[in-house]
């Protein structure tokens, strides 16, 4: 695996683990989870993730739209996105907060598989 790639793979670990500890501290209610450090570092791990991402579409030539698995991935994306939203800032109780970060989860594992399978269907 060259450098890029496992930049890439850590900051995607780095990011879920971010958005796991996150959604533990809002579960329990913790206050560090408003406090400036913890709404900033993922902004800055998520930009350095879209940048490694960037840098490997160029590298290895690949196109989106091209690649069913990658169009699939960002679909994905957008879901975990969506789905991290509710979760961290817009539940307005810990059911939905927690449903939602389920979800999320099943969006960051899909785009796991399809990343290690290259396929737009990596559980079939």
């Amino acid at each position: 695996m060259d450098w890029l790639k496992t930049l890439h793979v850590t900051l995607a670990g780095a990011s879920f683990a971010g958005f796991l500890l996150r959604t533990g501290g809002a579960l329990a209610a913790a206050a560090w989870v408003r406090a400036r450090f913890a709404r900033t570092v993922p902004h800055l791990l998520d930009t350095a993730l879209f940048i490694s991402a960037l840098a490997l579409l160029a590298r290895l030539h690949w196109l989106p739209l091209q690649q069913p698995w990658l169009l699939a991935k960002l679909g994905a994306l957008v879901g975990y996105i969506i789905f991290g939203v509710i979760t961290l800032r817009a539940a307005t109780n810990n059911r939905v907060r927690l449903l939602a970060a389920l979800a999320a989860c099943g969006c960051f594992l899909y785009m796991l598989g399809a990343a290690i399978t290259k396929s737009p269907w990596p559980f079939s």
